[in-house]
Parts: structure tokens; C-alpha cells; sequence
């Protein structure tokens, strides 16, 4: 079973990186193996994808336009776990998940008849592809993603999330990017934040969503499903086919379910959590720790290309990551993840 320090011990124990320094995926491979927590740089960029090493496989599912991928700060962390739980632990995919704003968490992303030993995960160290653009996934760049591909948004629908965001403030407490989505979509945060792969974020009448997002929720839901075809546009072109002038909430639900911008997303480029990662505190101490303590690194996004793209040069290395079992993952001492 996974055992997390308090958040007094937790705290004490905050380390610097280095003096090492990871600036090629060799150099980071090199460090994870040696259980060293390096500093890493700024050109390198880490993204968790299902355990397939094809020259086909894509970092997000094949019905995703774009993939997410997490900066050097996350690539740090994921270090410090490796080197604080030891090789293999399933603790460190449970606190990566947590750093790159993963909610629901998930147990494993390997086939169905993928023995308890296999990799769950695999942890892609890459250095910026060349002709590949990494760009900050800010609600103001993706507005702009969707508009060069044809969408015309109605300004206050746009000026209404942009300055939801932008005020938490007045969105009530806790004051954080959760509650931005609890004001849009209606929805409430105990249906939308869990954090067991079993349970996705709900959006129905029963969590108190609003019609807007209900009826966006009708077209878009079916792209959750990896399985369903097409692309994130045209999971977009969907509701807008439907609904023509979507409002805030629509567009909200189907930024969602289009680009996996979860309802802990937080538009201006940085990640975000209510559960608290394993490094820092566990159980009723997780209510202490203050919200702005809860931002994790800097994202990207980036098309989501085949690692015959992603890894033309042959540089990205792709780290296994444990399995986290049911068990673990269901028990771990993440019950304040609402407070």
C-alpha cells in the first residue's frame, strides 16, 4: 500500500536539484536510472503516454488533435519522486499523474492483457521536435488554435471565460481554477474533480450542471471515448453544427471533451491539482496546504503527432512507469481532494 508523509515531514524535507545538470534525454534517462534528482533544462519536455513504442504511436489518442506535454519543472519532480520512492514504485506514477494535472487519476494505460508487471505508462523525455510548434495552452492561444481552423466565437462568450478565469476571486471559495468551471458549467466539484480512473468527471442534471452545458454535453460526450473517430476539430465542428453560437458553458464542456482541458484546467499555461502531490502531504493536512501551492510546471501543447515525428532524431527516450494497482490507487490518502 502507498504511505505518504505528513505535511510537517513533508515539509521539512524540500530538496534543491542538482548539482547535476539533465540537458539531452540520455542525460535525464541517466539520472532517473541513478536515482539522482538533476536539474533538468529548460529545452527538455516530458509527457505521459500509454506503454507502445511503435513509430505510429501517438502521445494522446488517435481521435486527439493535440497533445500535452509538461516542462522541465514537472521533469524535476518526476526525478525527486524517482529518487524518494525508489525504482518501480507505483508512487511515482501516482504523484506524475498528480504534477501534470491528471484528475481522475488512472491505474494503468497498458492493454487488457498486459501482466501486472508491465508498464502501466510510459514517461516520453523529449527535446522540442524540429518544424513542431510548442505553444503555451492559454484559453487566448486556444481561441486563436480554433479561429485560423474556421470557428467564429461570440465575444461574450469569449470576454465570459477569459474574465471568469482571470477574477477566481469572485468566483467563491476555494478561490481556484476548479470553482472558475463550477461557475461556468453549473457543475458541482464533487462530480467534477475525482480521482479514481473508474470515476470521470459527471456532468448530468443530478451534479446541478446547467442546460448549456447539458446540451453541449450531449453532442460532445461521445469524443471521451479514444475510440470514437475524427478529430478534436471536428468534435468542436460538432457543437457548432448544432449550436451555432455556443455560449460560455458550451464551449467550456466542449473544450473539455475535445482537448482534455479538465475542469481543473487552468488557462494560463501552468498545471493544476486539488489532490496534492505525494511529495507534499497526505489525508486531513492536504486542507492546509494553500491553493497557490497546488500549481505544478509549465504545460505546452503540442500536435499530436507519431513518434516517427516526435523522435526523428532517435534522442526521445521513453521511461516505463509502474502499474498502480486498484487497490493502492483507491486507499491512497487522497480523501481531502475537494477541500
Amino acid at each position: 500500500m502507498i504511505q505518504l508523509k505528513s505535511w510537517p515531514e513533508a515539509a521539512k524535507s524540500k530538496q534543491q536539484c542538482g548539482p547535476r545538470l539533465a540537458s539531452t534525454p540520455d542525460e535525464y534517462l541517466s539520472c532517473w536510472e541513478d536515482g539522482e534528482f538533476c536539474c533538468v533544462s529548460p529545452k527538455l519536455f516530458g509527457s505521459v503516454m500509454p506503454p507502445d513504442s511503435s513509430p505510429s504511436a501517438t502521445v494522446y489518442p488517435a481521435n486527439r488533435s493535440f497533445a500535452w506535454c509538461g516542462s522541465s519543472d514537472d521533469l524535476q519532480t518526476a526525478l525527486q519522486l524517482r529518487k524518494k520512492f525508489g525504482a518501480g514504485s507505483p508512487q511515482i506514477t501516482v504523484g506524475i499523474q498528480v504534477a501534470v494535472g491528471f484528475n481522475p487519476l488512472f491505474s494503468s494505460w497498458a492493454g487488457d492483457d498486459a501482466a501486472a508487471t508491465d508498464p502501466g505508462f510510459y514517461f516520453l523525455v523529449l527535446e522540442q521536435p524540429e518544424n513542431v510548434s510548442m505553444v503555451a495552452p492559454t484559453f487566448a492561444e486556444w481561441f486563436d488554435i480554433y479561429t485560423q481552423r474556421g470557428f467564429n466565437f461570440d465575444y461574450d462568450a469569449v470576454k465570459e471565460i477569459l474574465l471568469t478565469y482571470a477574477n477566481l476571486e469572485n468566483n467563491g471559495r476555494p478561490f481556484d481554477v476548479l470553482q472558475a468551471w463550477v461557475k461556468l458549467t453549473g457543475c458541482s466539484r464533487e462530480c467534477s474533480a475525482p480521482v479514481a480512473g473508474t470515476f470521470a468527471p459527471e456532468i448530468s442534471r443530478k451534479c446541478h450542471c446547467n442546460t448549456p452545458a447539458l446540451q453541449a454535453w450531449d453532442v460532445v460526450a461521445p469524443w471521451m471515448d479514444e475510440n470514437t473517430p475524427g478529430t478534436s476539430v471536428q468534435c468542436f465542428q460538432a457543437l457548432f453544427d448544432k449550436y451555432p453560437k455556443p455560449d460560455a458553458a458550451m464551449l467550456r464542456i466542449a473544450f473539455h471533451a475535445c482537448n482534455d482541458m479538465l475542469p481543473i484546467y487552468t488557462g494560463f499555461g501552468l498545471g493544476y491539482n486539488t489532490v496534492v502531490n505525494p511529495l507534499v502531504c497526505e489525508g486531513a493536512w492536504s486542507c492546509k496546504h494553500p491553493v497557490n501551492d497546488r500549481y505544478a510546471g509549465r504545460e505546452f501543447v503540442m500536435e499530436n503527432l507519431p513518434l516517427s515525428v516526435l523522435n526523428n532524431t532517435k534522442t526521445a527516450r521513453q521511461i516505463p512507469l509502474a502499474q498502480v494497482p486498484d487497490a493502492d490507487l483507491n486507499s491512497v490518502m487522497l480523501h481531502d481532494k475537494f477541500c
